[in-house]
């Protein structure tokens, strides 16, 4: 036969509960906090290496742009050299 708990121990065992899940909520705030901290520098650092892999593939275009302008003489029909076409475009 089971024995019934006493107001006393029903009241410990809640004090128990209530500090326990106090404890858990404060620990949950703390890893929300820091989680949404690392999220946010992440965030951060992949903005960056996006702007650096744009950057790069910028220079590939304009180096590809370059290549077929050379190759094809377009320059020549701008009455321009090489040297002159690369100077007006910097």
């Amino acid at each position: 036969m089971k024995k019934k708990k006493t107001d006393a121990e029903i009241e410990a065992t809640k004090e128990i509960w209530d500090a326990a899940e106090a404890h858990y909520k404060e620990e949950l705030a703390k890893k929300t906090i820091e989680f949404e901290a690392k999220a946010e520098a992440s965030n951060a650092i992949g903005f960056f290496q996006k702007m650096d892999m744009d950057r790069k593939y910028n220079d590939l275009l304009t180096y590809v742009k370059l290549y077929q302008l050379k190759k094809d003489k377009t320059y020549l029909k701008l009455g321009m050299t090489w040297e002159g076409f690369c100077e007006s475009i910097g």
